[in-house]
């Protein structure tokens, strides 16, 4: 609380510093063959400070500090003025000023300082005063409450945070620091506990430099003075310097300009304004009391945010640190699972407490809550209605946007800027290495978001009439792929090694021609040797400079020149050899448990991660190693072939599928085209790859695959027929249809034609899912 009439302790270091930095040692007043330019300064500067803040009462600490930023006999002479001026202060050459502080009787109800160690004495009663940065003008008044609002600790904290935070010591970050005193307290329970610290990276840090921490440490706290102290405190009143004396003395020593200065004061009138409130809508629920109220408000809800937070992006290595819920817009509560963040509860209480949240029938919603429902299950959790996801139902309407993460969506579709996880947790860190409070903003704001852009995004499946499809299909397949990534999937890892052998040795072969043709034994996998031996090749000079040479230059020389079409293929047999190694090497107990990813296709194609397994090239040799009931989710150009000549009846198509394709006139009027698959370079065709994209895929001159198009063109022109009035219908109405089946992509409305001609693409590879 703020009291007028308030006692004030002042800190005299910064003036002191102040001082000598302005003047510079500058003999600008001098008398009596004395320099008093200095005395005058800190004067100057002490007696604007009392008018600025309202100092009626108060004393001037002067410390050893004093010492360190002016000389001694500059520090005699403005003591000597202090006395003849009757100014309170105590000055002790053996102490600092934060020592000093135990040696002021109390009460006082202000310190002003430029030291932030002085924040540990902040309390109810006594508020530390310190000036803002360079730059920004005013005060900032620290109280306890203060303190633990913008600093998140509590003031006896301070000396730790500084220490673990000073460039001399800790040097770790502000939110890196607060976590360590939120978990373990002061530096020496720190270091007793150092080998639970989450982060390795933080570990070390602390461990090399753990006696730079304790020293700072040590110089941070305030400690009993020692030696004498000259006081001249016993009258602390400081509205009582307008004295005929006083003038006398100001205008012996030629300060004039300060006579102004000695009028009396109003009371303090503090600006608290830089208190920094938390947010009154996001509460932490670390009771017993908190528990029950939120889960029976959850409970009574019909629908639920939620959002799960751990110390892993991937929910399969990840522990569960607490759970966000929202019922309410601008309204979501945290539950913690870490036990140095509960207060009074067990672990296995709140688990309990949120198995019977998610087991209810509220229908809950997320933002890609796969990952949540795969970490809670993980912990014993499972979420028994699953009702929406609001980044699916972002893709489902609007399908090419570059990113469906839930700052950008939250951007485009409520107009709000969040921090995303990467904003508040730095390289190598988890929530375990960041201020409580911030992981209880973030899990907050992202149920708080999801709740209200579930309103937005219901609204927009409604609009585009496929409400029934995204909670049907879409969500249906969620769930699907849910369970597979918490039962994971079988594989034949005997059959993939046999798959892999025949493609060592195919890459085998390769390599030795490779090295037959150029003369010379080489790494085919080293880009540099690659490099060098392919810039020997003459009719490859001039075409292979210095730089790393990619891929697709490969391809395109690849046309024309035999042994860089030796390259290209051995890089792409490498490539097949590493996704089945990261296959194989991926399985436990003859399984794998991959994580599904129902947006990085445009096309709505279903991806995998850890390891990939859907994009391998010749799906078809795979495709009998791995679960059957995962097989629907491989690409097949084949089945994408049966579907286009299903929906566009062209009798051509139909009669040479039937056939397989054994007397197609196109075969044998090409016959470079036998070398390849047809189905592959017909599908290729149909969805709109361009001659140069082909050209480089099959290894083909250009001009043959142009005219290898206008012969198939020609021969199945039923079909392209059709997907051009498809592409022409799609346009149009700004969405794709198959059915009642609908696929929106915004592009289809975009003034850029080449991202319109893209989304066309997209179109026709979602009709027939390639």
């Amino acid at each position: 609380m703020v009291k007028s009439n308030g006692r004030f302790l002042i800190d005299a270091a910064f003036i002191l510093e102040r001082a000598h930095k302005t003047f510079f040692g500058a003999p600008l007043l001098t008398g009596e063959g004395r320099d008093h330019t200095f005395s005058f300064g800190c004067l100057r500067d002490f007696l604007r400070l009392r008018r600025k803040l309202g100092i009626t009462a108060g004393v001037l600490l002067i410390g050893k500090e004093a010492d360190s930023v002016t000389s001694r006999q500059n520090v005699d002479d403005l003591i000597a003025i202090l006395k003849e001026l009757n100014i309170p202060h105590v000055y002790s050459p053996l102490n600092s000023g934060l020592d000093l502080v135990n040696r002021i009787p109390p009460p006082f109800s202000y310190i002003v300082t430029a030291d932030k160690r002085f924040l540990q004495f902040c309390a109810d009663d006594l508020i530390v005063v310190l000036p803002r940065d360079a730059g920004q003008a005013g005060w900032d008044w620290m109280s306890s409450e203060t303190v633990r609002t913008v600093l998140s600790i509590a003031p006896q904290n301070v000396p730790t945070y500084l220490a673990l935070t000073a460039p001399s010591s800790g040097d770790l970050t502000s939110k890196q620091a607060i976590r360590l005193v939120e978990l373990y307290g002061n530096v020496g329970s720190i270091y007793e506990n150092l080998a639970q610290v989450a982060s390795v990276q933080i570990r070390n840090a602390l461990r090399e430099r753990e006696s730079r921490v304790r020293q700072c440490y040590a110089e941070s706290l305030a400690e009993r003075t020692m030696g004498a102290v000259l006081c001249n405190a016993q009258n602390d009143c400081l509205n009582d310097l307008d004295t005929a004396n006083n003038r006398q003395v100001l205008e012996k020593d030629g300060f004039h300009s300060l006579l102004d200065l000695l009028s009396n004061v109003a009371d303090a009138r503090p600006d608290l304004s830089t208190s920094a409130p938390g947010s009154e809508s996001y509460h932490a629920v670390a009771d017993r009391k908190g528990l029950i109220a939120v889960e029976s408000l959850i409970r009574a809800s019909k629908l639920c945010s939620i959002d799960t937070e751990s110390d892993d992006k991937d929910p399969r290595q990840g522990t569960l640190l607490g759970v966000s819920f929202s019922v309410k817009e601008g309204e979501a509560w945290f539950v913690p699972l870490i036990e140095s963040d509960l207060k009074g509860l067990k672990k296995d209480e709140v688990l309990g407490a949120l198995r019977r949240i998610l087991s209810s029938d509220v229908d809950f919603i997320g933002h890609n809550i796969k990952y949540d429902c795969l970490l809670l299950r993980r912990s014993g959790i499972p979420i028994k209605e699953v009702f929406f996801d609001t980044m699916l139902a972002a893709y489902d309407c609007h399908g090419d946007w570059p990113f469906f993460n839930l700052p950008y969506v939250t951007k485009r579709l409520l107009g709000k800027e969040i921090e995303s996880y990467s904003d508040l947790v730095d390289e190598g860190s988890s929530f375990l290495d960041v201020p409580f409070r911030e992981m209880v903003n973030h899990g907050c704001q992202d149920a708080d978001m999801t709740f209200r852009l579930y309103r937005v995004l219901f609204a927009q499946l409604e609009e585009g009439e496929i409400t029934r499809q995204f909670l049907k299909e879409t969500m249906g397949l969620l769930h699907r792929l849910a369970k597979l990534e918490f039962d994971g999937i079988a594989v034949d890892v005997g059959g993939i090694d046999k798959i892999k052998q025949r493609f060592v040795e195919q890459g085998s072969r390769l390599r030795s021609e490779i090295c037959r043709m150029v003369g010379k034994v080489f790494d085919c996998e080293s880009e540099q040797e690659l490099s060098e031996i392919l810039r020997e090749v003459p009719s490859l000079r001039g075409y292979i400079g210095p730089r790393k040479v990619t891929l697709s230059t490969l391809e395109q020389l690849a046309i024309t020149e035999p042994v860089v079409r030796l390259v290209v293929e051995f890089k792409r047999v490498r490539r097949k050899v590493l996704r089945l190694e990261s296959i194989s090497g991926a399985a436990r107990d003859r399984k794998i448990y991959p994580l599904f990813n129902q947006i990085r296709s445009r096309t709505g194609l279903v991806a995998t991660n850890g390891p990939s397994l859907f994009d391998i090239e010749g799906p078809r040799e795979l495709k009998s190693c791995i679960d059957a009931r995962v097989r629907d989710l491989f690409v097949d150009t084949r089945r994408a072939l049966a579907k286009l000549a299903q929906l566009t009846r062209d009798h051509v198509l139909l009669r040479a599928r039937a056939t397989k394709f054994k007397a197609d006139p196109v075969i044998s009027k090409h016959p470079w085209i036998q070398e390849l698959d047809y189905h592959d370079l017909l599908i290729s065709q149909a969805v709109g790859q361009s001659d140069a994209v082909l050209s480089r895929r099959f290894l083909v001159e250009r001009s043959k695959i142009a005219a290898m198009r206008h012969d198939l063109e020609r021969r199945y022109q039923t079909m392209f027929q059709w997907l051009n009035d498809f592409r022409r219908m799609t346009r149009t109405r700004g969405y794709a249809a198959n059915g009642n089946l609908r696929k929106y992509i915004d592009g289809l409305k975009s003034s850029d034609v080449a991202r319109r001609g893209q989304a066309l693409d997209y179109a026709v590879r979602w009709l027939i899912r390639c």
